[in-house]
């Protein structure tokens, strides 16, 4: 429900999805925790959110460029490997490599570069969630 109605807003415009991707940022983490239906997590999230949108924005995408970051790690030697055994093949003719090796290689890179931004951002997410939820309480 939350990807739909973000998709029907970016369709839209651009900025009221950004807008609204920030204020439902938390609806999964009020889901699980408050036991709460989705509509019902996606009005928390906001409420948590509402008066901190810019400082949620910028922990978000600071933490993108992290992700990039490490992803790119991974990505940078594929690419090395890729370009290197592309320019040594002979035209018309198939490497074993290139077929087979090279796509585990990505495939594996991959994997070690999603089992390390993953935790990252959900645990990132999930303190940032507890702190606000932390400080709207203390608000009320």
């Amino acid at each position: 429900v939350l990807v739909l109605a973000l998709f029907g807003l970016s369709l839209l415009l651009i900025i009221p999805g950004l807008i609204f991707s920030m204020y439902w940022a938390f609806s999964g983490y009020v889901l699980m925790r408050e036991n709460t239906g989705i509509t019902e997590s996606m009005k928390r999230s906001k409420i948590i959110v509402k008066g901190k949108w810019w400082r949620v924005f910028g922990n978000f995408f600071l933490l993108v460029i992290i992700i990039f970051l490490i992803s790119l790690i991974f990505i940078v030697p594929n690419w090395v490997i890729t370009i290197y055994s592309v320019s040594s093949i002979v035209p018309g003719e198939t490497s074993l490599f290139l077929t087979y090796i090279l796509p585990l290689i990505n495939l594996v890179l991959q994997l070690v570069a999603s089992l390390i931004t993953t935790p990252l951002l959900i645990l990132f997410g999930k303190n940032l969630y507890l702190d606000l939820r932390t400080s709207v309480g203390k608000n009320n």
